[in-house]
């Protein structure tokens, strides 16, 4: 018992003021325990693959390659995740005790968990560093990655590998670009997973605007569609029926509401919006072209003026015809007017 004490590393130097608490005490001491198990099982099954890859070394590239994926497979049973997770974990895993071995040694010996190894061996197999900056990388990502919350350790990691050579972190950048991907994966019970391997800038603006329509959605939900807004997964939810017993007792308001988590809107929103290229139910930014008669800008006609309809940015659906509108004075109609 004495010996299992004092295997236990110290807490971090930011957790050590809760280290006088024996509930805290008891609970490193497990999260230590348990991150040791984790990195001596995957261990065992990166093992388990290299012996694999190794008996058939000497065999055709298929068979090899084939040798590969079952030894993945195998290690998939094992964790109860699917082919691909299983095959990360392990090239994780193994990238790590080749490149980064310092980081390593901490996720072995329970200081760090997994998720923090992967960032930091996606980010020195990404950034293409040198040796020597490579083992600067893991000496420092060894350190912080004690200290800090996985988010705040993710900002580290992007700020030091850009400071540590400014000249090659731009055509690292560059560079991967060239590996943007979008991925489907279609699950058993009814749903799929998109992944899509895109510049940040661009995945920024996606979000910002995902999040911005999905939140407009609260101030819209008491709106019914119109007539010329055709149904999709993103409001076709909204206007659920509800039957007469869910009925009772709940308020016009009530029933109106959107039923959907934020995170539900999103993906309906993101889904409708790949499906046919329509933002539905987001703020629209649009410009309408009226066409006025020269008749009536001279005054000589009371015909009324035409909506041609969107240049941009319009929810409604093309085929929507253009509507007719009633005649105003021309100075309220912006733009240029030629008479011809």
């Amino acid at each position: 018992m004495a010996a299992s004490t004092t295997s236990v590393p110290p807490m971090p130097e930011h957790l050590r003021a809760l280290a006088g608490e024996p509930e805290f005490a008891v609970a490193w001491k497990q999260r230590v325990i348990a991150r040791k198990a984790e990195a001596a099982t995957i261990t065992s099954l990166v093992e388990y693959r290299e012996r694999v890859i190794a008996a058939y070394a000497q065999e055709p590239l298929l068979l090899r390659s084939e040798a590969e994926r079952s030894a993945a497979h195998d290690a998939a049973r094992f964790f109860g995740v699917s082919d691909r997770t299983a095959t990360s974990i392990l090239n994780t895993a193994q990238d790590a005790r080749h490149l980064l071995p310092r980081t390593w040694r901490t996720f072995c010996e329970g200081l760090v968990d997994l998720p923090r190894v992967r960032k930091t061996i996606d980010a020195a197999t990404t950034s293409d560093l040198p040796a020597h900056l490579l083992q600067q990388l893991d000496q420092a990502a060894a350190e912080q990655a004690q200290r800090r919350r996985l988010s705040e350790f993710h900002h580290w990691l992007t700020r030091y590998i850009a400071s540590l050579d400014p000249e090659r972190y731009p055509r690292a950048c560059e560079k991967e670009t060239q590996a943007r991907f979008v991925r489907f994966q279609h699950l058993s019970h009814g749903m799929s997973y998109l992944q899509a391997y895109i510049p940040t800038l661009e995945a920024a603006a996606i979000e910002k605007r995902l999040k911005a329509a999905a939140r407009g959605m609260d101030q819209r939900s008491a709106r019914q569609p119109s007539a010329d807004e055709p149904t999709t997964n993103a409001n076709a939810r909204c206007s659920t029926a509800t039957t007469p017993r869910a009925a009772e007792g709940q308020t016009s308001d009530d029933r109106n509401s959107d039923p959907r988590t934020l995170a539900q809107r999103e993906a309906d929103l993101l889904a409708a919006w790949l499906r046919d290229g329509r933002v539905y139910d987001a703020a629209v930014d649009a410009k309408i072209m009226i066409m006025i008669p020269e008749a009536t800008l001279t005054g000589d006609s009371d015909e009324p003026a035409m909506d041609c309809g969107p240049v941009m940015d319009d929810p409604r659906p093309p085929s929507t015809p253009p509507r007719r509108r009633s005649r105003g004075p021309a100075s309220l109609v912006p733009g240029q007017h030629t008479t011809g």
